[in-house]
């Protein structure tokens, strides 16, 4: 079966720029696996446009399209699925039914690069791309989860991986993967949370916030309308010298004296 999906490449001063606006999260594109998905496109200044696809279960830096158990390898243009784009547009039909093995749910990206170079060589090259996702039945895949975040107190800021989401309560839809939720509200400490995200999931995020330390005051108190009182040092009571022994003045040595001289004399005169 074939199903009515194009892919268009618009010519952009050279080449290939993807000029298709789609929701975060959707694809471009949504076919059933066993599908032949049409994709064309035009291309200014080259005579071959080279085509490779990543996505689920294939090596990360593409395969052929049209032979997907052959690896893209830079520089070697047989391992692209290469097309015509000698009158500055080309075409291609991808068979997503026979490939020796059969394809996973997920999405697919589609290259069209200007030269033979896989998904590690693209930064120098001049390419264009687009997103298909493909399901059994056809139907839409949902790829994204939802991250439902509260917080106590309400409305503070929603960061997740640094990138600023507003404030909460907040519903994020967003790819899957591991990311980091911060909470931040004036007066109140950060909190943070890292969560997996899985497509089709919701995950809760409920922040708790814990209110800043007040900080201890200093000695100098102050009561409202009142100057600042400041506690005054503790009096100290100067020590005294230890006391000295008195000494007997010249009179009443001389004194002393003269009657012990008296008794003497007296005593010999008997």
């Amino acid at each position: 079966m074939t199903r009515d999906c194009r892919l268009r490449l618009f010519p952009l001063i050279v080449i290939l720029v993807l000029c298709i606006a789609h929701p975060a999260g959707s694809a471009d594109i949504n076919a059933a696996i066993g599908d032949k998905i049409p994709l064309s496109g035009t291309a200014v200044g080259t005579d071959w446009i080279y085509l490779f696809v990543t996505g689920p279960g294939l090596p990360q830096d593409g395969v052929n399209p049209g032979r997907m158990q052959v690896p893209a390898v830079t520089g070697e243009p047989d391992t692209f699925a290469m097309v015509d784009a000698s009158s500055d547009h080309w075409s291609f039909i991808w068979n997503t039914a026979r490939q020796g093995f059969e394809l996973k749910e997920g999405i697919y990206t589609m290259y069209a690069v200007k030269t033979p170079v896989n998904k590690a060589d693209l930064g120098s090259a001049t390419y264009g791309s687009t997103t298909i996702a493909l399901t059994y039945g056809g139907v839409p895949l949902v790829t994204t989860g939802n991250i439902l975040i509260n917080s106590t107190p309400v409305r503070a800021e929603v960061y997740i991986n640094n990138q600023l989401y507003g404030l909460t309560p907040q519903s994020v839809a967003i790819l899957p993967g591991t990311y980091t939720v911060l909470l931040m509200s004036g007066g109140y400490q950060p909190f943070s949370r890292q969560v997996a995200v899985n497509a089709g999931s919701t995950i809760e995020v409920d922040g708790v916030m814990v209110p800043l330390e007040v900080p201890s005051t200093s000695n100098v108190t102050k009561t409202e309308g009142q100057t600042p009182v400041v506690p005054s040092p503790p009096r100290t009571v100067p020590s005294l010298p230890p006391p000295t022994k008195s000494v007997l003045s010249p009179g009443i040595l001389v004194l002393a004296i003269g009657i012990v001289s008296i008794l003497i004399m007296a005593r010999k005169k008997r």
